[in-house]
């Protein structure tokens, strides 16, 4: 990889202007953040990737789905994603069940409230979409980074819904001022996003009214990324970013969370991703008889879409042992004794 070049202000000008007309005093924003962003960023290769198949479905979320029957497999993606980013290479998962791919609430092509963002809020609009899908469990979650806390606040919430969880490049940290400062590391915009700097709700809103230039933008910036998730990314408001940030990313909450659910966790964590805290996650793997840390060697924050054939198979490897558990009639698959509320 190499760090990406500072595109000029007149290139980006006439590539911006053009398109949306914009103002001075818009455009001018739209380059702040393609620089700076730029700045932070690498380029990374080109990504293999293909939409997945299945259907489309609009109810409580915007979801994919692939295969059918009342188990199977839920993937959910991280903050400021959408479905698209667990393409036609985790199809094979339906081989597990039926495959529930959504957009989570606020992001992509679900309903974006105003307000309504927490934990809890987030598990709901899962659970409806469940319901109306006829999907009773029990159900393997994977899931990618802010999707993480999510599958874990959801398997708080309903054990009766879900078996195993498998995260991806968690954003587990002991307190709030470590997540905003892992969170920062991944670039100029999380930077302001974590402290709270102006730049982050100008950014965003400027991104949510302006999405086709966002997505041009973004195509400079990450060139390798696949366009559809490159578009994907820009699907959100500032409500749906900010206030999921603060409330579910940032209150490092999660760790609780993680220490009081009673079925396997296996956690996935590259050694390059900046956002992850490795010594942290060690320590709730030591402490935390059904969590695992799986620790993978040169693997940055988007292994899922890097190596998605590695994610697919620790995912069925999940989805395996569960199976075997069930069949021989544990009712809790992976169940532990109760912990405390005390971790690391």
């Amino acid at each position: 990889m190499h760090q990406l070049g500072h595109p000029s202000e007149p290139s980006l000008r006439r590539i911006l202007s053009p398109i949306l007309g914009l103002p001075a005093g818009a455009t001018a924003v739209a380059l702040a953040v393609a620089v700076q962003i730029a700045r932070t960023r690498r380029v990374r290769r080109r990504i293999a990737w293909a939409v997945g198949a299945g259907a489309s479905y609009d109810g409580a979320l915007h979801a994919r789905t692939l295969g059918d029957g009342t188990v199977g497999v839920l993937l959910l993606h991280g903050l400021g994603g959408s479905n698209a980013y667990w393409g036609a290479a985790y199809d094979t998962l339906a081989g597990s069940g039926r495959l529930i791919v959504p957009d989570l609430l606020g992001f992509g092509s679900s309903p974006r409230p105003s307000t309504g963002y927490t934990a809890s809020d987030h598990v709901d609009a899962l659970t409806a979409l469940l319901d109306e899908l006829g999907v009773t469990g029990p159900i393997v979650v994977g899931a990618h980074s802010f999707g993480c806390l999510v599958a874990l606040a959801l398997a708080q919430q309903r054990p009766d819904l879900v078996a195993g969880v498998v995260g991806f490049c968690p954003p587990l940290y002991p307190d709030e001022a470590t997540a905003r400062e892992r969170v920062a590391g991944l670039g100029w915009l999380e930077h302001q996003l974590a402290s709270d700097g102006p730049w982050a709700e100008i950014s965003c809103r400027w991104v949510c009214k302006h999405r086709g230039a966002a997505a041009v933008v973004a195509s400079l910036v990450r060139p390798g990324l696949p366009g559809v998730i490159r578009r994907d990314g820009v699907q959100h408001s500032w409500a749906s970013y900010s206030q999921s940030f603060r409330q579910v990313l940032a209150s490092a909450e999660a760790s609780r969370w993680l220490a009081n659910i009673h079925v396997p966790v296996e956690l996935v964590a590259g050694t390059e991703d900046p956002v992850t805290d490795l010594t942290y996650l060690q320590q709730l793997a030591e402490k935390l008889p059904h969590v695992t840390l799986n620790i993978r060697s040169g693997a940055d924050h988007d292994l899922p879409l890097t190596n998605p054939s590695d994610a697919v198979t620790v995912i069925i490897r999940a989805a395996d042992v569960l199976g075997r558990f069930r069949a021989a009639g544990d009712p809790k698959p992976g169940s532990v004794a109760g912990t405390d509320d005390a971790v690391p």
